[in-house]
């Protein structure tokens, strides 16, 4: 039963995004435009459609996928609805030139908005019902011995904890001599919906064994495979004559793909300069008043294929800044190794006033449009480098220098300089291995929060 509910809070909240997007747009373009109006029973048809088509989608199935995976499903079902209300809904012929332009454009911005309230409503819902026991899964954990459930809590993080709750773990010998019946009380009394098997140290047969125990008795049956050895993320589960077959693809070594990329980088830069070239004016403008030196900087970065180029940035530091560091560095040799370990320093004597600002809202990479136009870096990629990092990618260094650098990437996303060094080359090579244009619109929405937020940032 709570799982129905957990459905109608997720469908509530669409419905209440949905409203509040239209309305949104709609005032505003009601105050330029007073002459403009809405069908109200329109709105309740979009609504119905807009429903349907996210049921169709799944979006209020109960499967566990990661934001990517939520937003693409969203997405297309924002898409669709609006695609079908222009072509069976509005009847264009009966407006004016300028009444289908303010249409139009009402409904683009209305869709557009949709998309992201729907992200924001599902997460506060999905909280809120999580964190108020609306729904959770009632899970049964069977592991091979006590430390397995070490690691399996080691593993999932407090927010999947609190959505699959253990009520009971037992061992896999121990459930291998229960009987039909047993297994039948012991789903009851803990009111089990969810089965995880920790598949560590099970041999096939015994795996199969317990799955086919389970199956028909509970919603979920999860395995959690002992493959430590693989990077399953990045791997892609297919289905060839009957038998399971692991992919692994590197998506940015596809010609066609780098394409879609390139195009997507030249208009989303274009885009960016247009936006922000009032920003750029400004910041300009005070870095000149509140310092000596050149506006612009170029460190010398390696691209792809290890050629080195200029890395444009807003100056944010003093004119003598290496020598000022050199200096620094010798008189306090514990600082050395804090630069040493991420190249970055918290407390930087070389940054200027304005520079420390640029750096911590991230504005100055901003110029770096300009070398994603010239094609020497994307909007999304891996952080470009200095020869001294090249190390700390160890084996991963050619897998790096085959795709441009990029403004910004996963690891900026997820924290910035908060992240492990470590940490910052395993979502580099994730994201070269698993590319996707979505995968980049998610970064650039991630970035701009963590920006907003001044996660990690110095």
């Amino acid at each position: 039963m709570r799982r129905y509910f957990f459905r109608l809070f997720l469908l509530l909240s669409d419905a209440v995004a949905f409203f509040t997007a239209f309305y949104i747009v709609y005032f505003a373009f009601n105050y330029f435009y007073p002459e403009f109006k809405y069908s109200n029973n329109l709105l309740f048809v979009d609504l119905v459609i807009f429903i349907i088509i996210m049921m169709i989608e799944e979006t209020y199935s109960l499967r566990e996928e990661d934001l990517i995976k939520k937003s693409y499903y969203i997405m297309k079902g924002v898409f669709f609805t609006y695609v079908i209300s222009f072509l069976f809904l509005y009847n264009l012929s009966q407006y004016s030139l300028k009444q289908k332009y303010i249409l139009i454009g009402n409904t683009t911005l209305w869709f557009f908005l949709l998309f992201f309230i729907v992200l924001l409503m599902r997460y506060i819902t999905e909280r809120f019902c999580v964190n108020n026991n609306v729904y959770f899964r009632k899970t049964l954990l069977i592991i091979s011995d006590n430390d397995d459930k070490k690691v399996f809590r080691q593993i999932f993080n407090k927010g999947y904890a609190k959505a699959n709750r253990i009520k009971k773990t037992v061992k896999h010998k121990d459930v291998m001599s229960l009987s039909e019946e047993d297994i039948t009380v012991l789903l009851k009394e803990n009111e089990i919906n969810q089965v995880i098997i920790f598949s560590k140290n099970l041999s096939l047969s015994e795996l199969i064994f317990l799955q086919r125990k389970f199956e028909g008795r509970v919603y979920f049956i999860k395995i959690i495979p002992e493959m430590t050895f693989l990077k399953l993320a990045e791997l892609e589960v297919i289905e060839i004559n009957n038998f399971l077959v692991l992919e692994n693809r590197q998506n940015l070594l596809s010609p066609y793909r780098n394409l879609i990329k390139r195009l997507f980088d030249i208009f989303g830069s274009i885009i960016g300069i247009i936006i922000l070239s009032p920003v750029f004016i400004f910041i300009i403008i005070a870095i000149k008043l509140t310092s000596k030196g050149p506006v612009f900087y170029a460190h010398k970065r390696l691209g792809k294929n290890k050629k080195i180029f200029g890395c444009w940035k807003f100056r944010t530091m003093v004119l003598n800044a290496d020598k000022i560091l050199e200096e620094w560095l010798e008189k306090n040799p514990e600082i050395r190794e804090e630069f040493y370990k991420d190249f970055k320093l918290k407390d930087d004597p070389r940054i200027t006033s304005i520079g420390n600002f640029l750096r911590k809202t991230s504005l100055d990479e901003f110029p770096q449009l300009w070398n994603v136009i010239k094609g020497e870096m994307s909007l999304v990629g891996p952080r470009p480098i200095v020869e001294k990092e090249v190390f700390k990618y160890k084996e991963w260094s050619d897998m790096l220098f085959r795709v441009k650098p990029g403004i910004t990437g996963m690891w900026q996303a997820s924290g910035r300089n908060d992240i492990e060094y470590d940490d910052r080359v395993e979502l580099d090579m994730y994201y070269i291995k698993n590319w996707s244009l979505w995968l980049d619109i998610v970064i650039i929405i991630k970035t701009i929060i963590a920006v907003f937020m001044k996660k990690g940032a110095y």
